[in-house]
């Protein structure tokens, strides 16, 4: 393969592996405690993705649409960690089948809202400079770049902060919490509202490179799922690193073939398992 060629291939699997990561990794911290399989979460995904176009068409500013969507999806995501209360401690299965219903309302009522057909959305001009000798718009380098910065914030996040060190303290172990007078359900509500919030900022910077279209969320399911269980529940920088195996492995095999990327990715998925199935920086019971 030709260098250059080899190059940009492999910036695109990290970006597509760099936003995976970015939209699983609500739904790891939140399936690996509360064992919640919240399908619905997917919908911040596409939720930041069409507040990106609306944002590009109103004000001709896909910046804005990114800080609105995070802050929108931000405030949604808590509402909908309060309606999932009841939903705590029930089996997976039920869990499973409500929030795949609310899956399915709210791709209604994007379609409803936007329409059936794709959107193209066409990031800053600054942004769709050409970097020389690569031949390759620097957007891809800068989604990168912004979906770095944000694990490396969501880690200083946790480890620095009241808030972080209280959400860390909820997931090693959340009777701690409560001894100290510290009611569990403020971790969940920020766990909700920050996965919330990061799942539609990959949306936001996905936007640009697919178009979004009402069925987006549905299709991001299975590979959301590949990327947290290649990483291991409830460890950030496993999901990071899950998400950049599967984003590469998409990008390389639909380089050879456009077809083989799905089959690779969940090849790809199984093999780790067979290898490791606790996921690769999972912890082991």
């Amino acid at each position: 393969m030709d260098p250059i060629l080899f190059i940009q291939v492999t910036v695109n699997g990290l970006c597509i592996g760099l936003i995976l990561a970015l939209v699983a990794l609500g739904l790891s911290l939140t399936f690996g405690k509360l064992k919640i399989i919240n399908l619905s979460h997917l919908l911040f995904y596409a939720l930041g993705a069409y507040i990106v176009y609306t944002s590009s068409m109103l004000w001709n500013n896909f910046l804005y649409g990114i800080l609105i969507g995070f802050l929108v999806c931000f405030t949604l995501g808590a509402l909908s960690e309060i309606a999932l209360r009841r939903l705590y401690g029930r089996s997976i299965e039920y869990t499973l089948i409500c929030t795949q219903g609310l899956l399915l309302i709210g791709t209604d009522f994007i379609k409803r809202i936007w329409g059936l057909d794709f959107k193209a959305v066409v990031p800053p001009s600054e942004l769709r400079i050409i970097i020389p000798f690569l031949g390759m718009e620097f957007y891809r380098i800068f989604v990168a770049l912004a979906c770095l910065i944000s694990f490396l914030t969501m880690t200083l996040f946790f480890k620095k902060t009241m808030w972080g060190k209280i959400i860390v303290a909820f997931i090693d172990n959340d009777e701690h919490l409560q001894a100290i007078g510290i009611n569990p359900n403020i971790a969940t509500l920020m766990i909700f509202a920050i996965g919330s919030a990061l799942a539609a900022l990959g949306g936001g910077l996905h936007a640009p490179i697919s178009a979004p279209y009402p069925y987006m969320a549905m299709e991001m399911t299975g590979y959301t799922f590949a990327t947290i269980v290649v990483g291991g529940l409830g460890s950030i920088m496993g999901t990071v690193v899950g998400g950049i195996i599967l984003g590469l492995a998409y990008a390389y095999s639909g380089f050879i073939q456009p077809y083989l990327s799905p089959i690779v990715v969940f090849v790809t998925m199984f093999i780790i398992l067979v290898l490791r199935p606790e996921g690769l920086l999972g912890s082991r019971t």
